[in-house]
């Protein structure tokens, strides 16, 4: 499951949340995408899960969004079959990247 954390902002820049980006199928969300999800949550101020949506899963792609939007560590949920673009960050507001 990959997933990566924007950092705070450098020296000289202005503040900005610190957003961590994870992606998977999370077919037969269990205890351990809890587990991975809350450590996420922990290290930053908001945390987008992409969600791929896969062939061969147990369950539908609607099911595993449902799971994921009801998890209290999770603040946006998108369908991702690749990491968002600029597009997508630039909807959040100010980011710094790398």
């Amino acid at each position: 499951m990959p997933g990566f954390v924007l950092p705070a902002a450098g020296p000289g820049q202005q503040d900005h949340p610190r957003i961590a980006y994870v992606d998977g199928s999370f077919d037969m969300f269990h205890v351990g995408h809890v587990r991975i999800l809350r450590a996420l949550k922990q290290q930053t101020d908001f945390l987008v899960v992409g969600v791929h949506p896969g062939r061969g899963c147990v369950l539908t792609l609607a099911e595993r969004l449902v799971a994921l939007m009801s998890t209290k560590y999770v603040d946006r949920v998108v369908i991702a079959s690749e990491r968002p673009g600029e597009a997508f960050w630039g909807s959040l507001g100010p980011v710094h990247t790398v």
